[in-house]
């Protein structure tokens, strides 16, 4: 932030560039240079405020008698406080990232298990075991023609193809199931 409040000043002394030099001389340009002043001043506070804060926590996790779970913790808010969206300072501003990475998670279990508990994914591994049991046929011409058709038959929530053959590939990419000899 330093940086910026340098490099405006700098704009405004001579030798700076002319063009930003001669906004600043104008009602608008005096007016942002005062807004820029003003949210650098009010940041340098904040982030004043913000280091006192960490330093507090850090010195209470150091303490010899602070547990290793609580050290961790403060270990914690001190990453969070750090890691923070920059110019925010409230509770939203320190949490975004724990909440965005939970509300991910959450989706990321909630779809897994929706996933395992889907009949057609029971289907689909029923089917992977039938074809790992016979595993030798896939040598034969026209045999994953013939299984596809069969497990269709067998599971007719299977609306197509697809899903099995998917699943078919991914056994012969592991060598789970032999490939087609073409001699």
């Amino acid at each position: 932030m330093k940086g910026i409040f340098e490099g405006v000043q700098a704009m405004n002394e001579p030798g700076g560039s002319s063009v930003i030099r001669d906004y600043f001389a104008t009602q608008k340009g005096q007016e942002l240079k005062k807004w820029i002043d003003d949210n650098l001043k009010a940041n340098a506070q904040n982030e004043n405020a913000m280091r006192i804060l960490k330093e507090a926590i850090q010195a209470a996790a150091n303490d010899p008698l602070m547990t290793p779970e609580v050290k961790e913790l403060a270990d914690m808010i001190v990453f969070l406080i750090e890691d923070r969206e920059p110019f925010k300072y409230d509770f939203d501003a320190v949490l975004k990232p724990v909440i965005k990475i939970a509300k991910a998670e959450g989706r990321d279990i909630g779809g897994k298990t929706r996933a395992e508990n889907d009949k057609r994914t029971a289907y689909l591994n029923e089917i992977e075991e039938e074809a790992i049991s016979r595993a030798t046929e896939f040598r034969r011409h026209g045999y994953q023609a013939e299984f596809v058709r069969e497990m269709l038959n067998k599971y007719p929530n299977l609306k197509d193809e697809k899903a099995i053959l998917k699943r078919l590939g991914k056994l012969k990419k592991s060598n789970s199931i032999e490939k087609l000899n073409i001699k």
